[in-house]
């Protein structure tokens, strides 16, 4: 039985932990599935997210912002699942979740996901700029390709590549990425192929989307284990505080 409202010891210790990130007075978000407070199976939010296999049509943000990211139709919705105690978001190729304000549009920027990508060519989750702009329409994204996870940094159509083997069945990883300083973390450690240094400065006029691109397309299928935004660059300590958070 899952009672709602009563928040467990272990979430308030990984909330009060990944807190210490924003101490500063940084902006940002924590998405954490195991937080069922701020999961809704509705738009209107009148429906808890309580149930194995739950449809999840709201993601709040855990930091209580204003910052939702909606599934774009019921069909769409990811599953909340828990599987002897490790919560995640199901993704089954024609599911996303999307942030459509600006909010999060910071040019100093660290995105980290933890995520079990089951099929390559997919988008994890990604900040989507202008159309404008050359495709495929990013301005940064962890994007999910055949030999491993390409991180991209985006801005007119340059990207760079990760060399690391991050993703793939039963490879569940933290992946942060931290454009300004060209930083590539994984399970709290710098990858050896770092992205090119450059604040986020293109168009930043759309949202952020999680498990599909801008279009709607490159949906991901796979498992979503949390995400977390901030308006600032990582350091070791603070990639060592998001790794050990979002370890199931």
């Amino acid at each position: 039985m899952i009672l709602r409202g009563c928040m467990a010891s272990s979430t308030r210790r990984r909330l009060a932990t990944i807190t210490e990130l924003f101490a500063g007075g940084e902006s940002g978000i924590i998405l954490d599935p195991r937080n069922l407070g701020t999961m809704w199976q509705d738009v209107g939010k009148t429906v808890a997210v309580a149930s194995d296999n739950d449809p999840v049509r709201v993601w709040e943000d855990a930091r209580g912002g204003s910052f939702d990211f909606v599934a774009p139709s019921d069909a769409a919705r990811p599953l909340w699942r828990d599987n002897a105690g490790s919560s995640y978001l199901e993704f089954n190729g024609s599911r996303e979740l999307e942030y459509t304000g600006t909010g999060l549009n910071f040019g100093e920027i660290t995105l980290s996901v933890r995520a079990e990508s089951t099929a390559h060519s997919k988008v994890i989750a990604g900040f989507p700029h202008a159309a404008s702009h050359s495709n495929p329409y990013f301005r940064l994204s962890l994007y999910h390709i055949f030999s491993g996870a390409r991180m991209d940094t985006r801005w007119n159509g340059i990207a760079s590549t990760s060399s690391a083997t991050l993703y793939g069945s039963g490879l569940s990883k933290m992946v942060s990425v931290a454009p300004t300083t060209g930083k590539i973390w994984v399970d709290g450690a710098v990858d050896s192929s770092p992205t090119p240094r450059t604040p986020i400065t293109y168009p930043n006029s759309q949202g952020v989307v999680i498990g599909a691109n801008a279009t709607s397309g490159e949906r991901m299928s796979g498992k979503f284990y949390g995400m977390v935004v901030i308006d600032r660059s990582i350091d070791v300590d603070d990639a060592a505080i998001l790794n050990a958070w979002n370890t199931a």
